[in-house]
């Protein structure tokens, strides 16, 4: 930083100096003196004795804060936000500064009811201002280191490697998903397979189961059939068969059945002897 700003008071060349870049040098030198003085007492009244380092730091927040800002701008404020932050801060850091040099000059001043007035109130805005300021300084200077290039192609960066892997994780998860998909597939495939043959084996036993029913049915047709035959033929009688007595019943007399003897009946019997 030292070597740019003396880059500005000697430009290259000749090497002489620049007169006005040197007197506008030691003015801005100067006047930042007197701010420092003028801040440093208003700061020390508002503080209780023995506070004197936080004078000091409330110093550095006041006419430091509108100096950094200052060369800041000037030296190493490069994208559009850290300018905007840079300029922000150098104008209310430039404001808080003129506050409290106005309090100060007041506080030393003997003045009507009126100025007296106006002097506490602007005591007290810039009593308040020297918070106020540190909190803001403090922010914006994080903010602004936060807005640098090389910062934000970090963020970039990070931003796109933080994408890359959750593809990634997409892209595993999709793969898992497929092969979930693929072996529930397959699951499927090798049940309507089970089905098929099920079903199949199920078709065999009714064809079969059916053929018996018609096979059953032709025969029972067939019995009706052979009993409904049978049933039509007329039925022979049998022949009746008479019972003949005995002969010795009928012939008492003739033991030997040889026709002698004593015959109780002729019938039968030839005239004729024989």
């Amino acid at each position: 930083m030292f070597d740019d700003i003396m880059h500005e008071l000697v430009p290259e060349g000749d090497g002489r100096f620049n007169l006005g870049e040197v007197l506008l040098f030691a003015f801005t030198v100067i006047l930042a003196v007197f701010t420092a003085f003028r801040s440093y007492d208003f700061i020390n009244h508002t503080l209780p004795p023995g506070w004197e380092l936080v004078a000091y730091a409330g110093l550095a927040v006041m006419d430091g804060g509108f100096l950094v800002w200052a060369l800041v701008i000037a030296l190493s404020a490069t994208s559009a936000v850290q300018v905007a932050i840079s300029w922000g801060m150098w104008l209310a850091d430039g404001l808080g500064l003129a506050l409290v040099v106005v309090a100060d000059s007041f506080y030393y001043t003997q003045a009507s009811q009126n100025t007296a007035a106006m002097a506490d109130t602007v005591s007290a805005l810039a009593a308040w201002a020297f918070p106020i300021m540190a909190i803001v300084n403090a922010a914006f200077a994080i903010l602004y280191k936060l807005m640098e290039p090389k910062r934000i192609r970090e963020r970039q960066k990070r931003a796109k490697m933080e994408r890359l892997h959750h593809l990634a994780e997409l892209g595993e998860l999709q793969a898992r998903i497929e092969q979930v998909q693929a072996t529930v597939a397959s699951r499927l495939t090798d049940q309507r397979m089970s089905l098929a043959d099920l079903k199949g084996a199920m078709a065999e036993k009714l064809a079969e189961l059916e053929r018996l029913e018609k096979e059953l049915a032709l025969r029972r047709i067939q019995q009706a059939q052979l009993n409904a035959g049978t049933a039509g033929q007329p039925t022979k009688p049998t022949p009746a068969v008479h019972q003949v007595a005995p002969v010795t019943a009928a012939v008492p007399g003739d033991n030997h059945n040889e026709h002698r003897g004593d015959f109780t009946t002729l019938e039968g019997v030839s005239p004729f002897g024989e």
